[in-house]
């Protein structure tokens, strides 16, 4: 019996320098009546106890050890979030300031010139097609985290399609009413349907690459960095004051409608996460914005 019971031992204690405890139990039967009254009984009763705690203390121990590598994780995190947080403030700075000075230079050279509008309206856009680029690489997050997915695209288009119908019933009787009190022409009726051409075709690229840039890319850097109470409203005005900002090229007039869609835009983006409904609605409302002649 005592040498079955020191072999026992010597292979739990073997065991156990592997980190395995699993099978202590096995020498429960020595430390019955009939064993704990000798020396070996004992040796064994203290054997068993000194591994019940040797395993609790190395639970605790690895425990600690995962909370170590959590906190470790988290400030990583926060590290990486402030850095990013830095880059998407430095980026919006940059972006704003330098299109308050081409503003101010196209009204000193000639604020009509159509050329110089072009130029500017689509090196504008350039200018946040290159920060979204940067953006991404920067965090290199996945692209269905900026929009990009087919996702609740089906929710998407549905809530999208509900609201557009809406404000283009709205749109229609503010045309109609401006007719009624001599507000705006009403010599092709409240829709001006002539105008249409290829255009237009050409509008749903820059609709969908609109909405990737200032839902997908500028409403998800914005977010990613903004905490509180009222995070979600301020995330939604911020990137529609974004994306209002280069229609001032055209009017101001312009630049108020961009920012009202923005709003409704970045309501229906964070609620589904995907810019496929608001794609949609983006380029009906844009048109019908200037079939009715509210801009163009």
């Amino acid at each position: 019996m005592n040498d079955e019971l020191v072999h026992q031992l010597n292979t739990k204690a073997n065991e156990i320098c592997r980190g395995d405890y699993s099978r202590i139990d096995e020498l429960y039967p020595y430390i019955v009546t009939g064993q704990a009254g000798n020396a070996i009984g004992e040796f064994t009763e203290n054997f068993v106890l000194m591994a019940t705690k040797l395993e609790a203390r190395e639970f605790d121990l690895n425990r600690k050890i995962d909370e170590l590598k959590e906190k470790n994780h988290a400030l990583v995190e926060l590290e990486c979030q402030r850095t990013e947080g830095s880059v998407v403030f430095f980026s919006l700075l940059s972006i704003i300031s330098l299109f308050t000075f081409v503003i101010e230079i196209l009204r000193a050279i000639n604020p009509n010139e159509g050329f110089v509008k072009f130029i500017v309206f689509r090196g504008t856009d350039l200018l946040f097609i290159l920060t979204a680029v940067f953006f991404i690489f920067f965090t290199r997050l996945p692209l269905r985290r900026f929009g990009l997915t087919l996702d609740n695209w089906k929710k998407s288009l549905v809530e999208s399609i509900v609201v557009t119908g809406v404000l283009i019933l709205v749109m229609l009787a503010i045309k109609y009413f401006a007719i009624k009190n001599g507000l705006m022409d009403g010599s092709n009726g409240l829709v001006n349907f002539r105008i249409l051409d290829w255009t237009f075709l050409v509008y749903l690229v820059i609709a969908t690459l609109q909405e990737f840039l200032a839902r997908g890319v500028c409403l998800t850097s914005i977010e990613r960095n903004i905490t509180g109470k009222y995070a979600a409203p301020a995330v939604i005005i911020l990137s529609a004051l974004v994306f209002g900002l280069p229609h001032l090229t055209f009017s101001v007039g312009f630049a108020v409608w961009g920012l009202v869609g923005g709003v409704i835009w970045g309501i229906l983006y964070m609620r589904h996460r995907t810019i496929i409904g608001v794609s949609i609605s983006h380029y009906v409302i844009g048109t019908m914005a200037f079939l009715c002649g509210f801009i163009g």
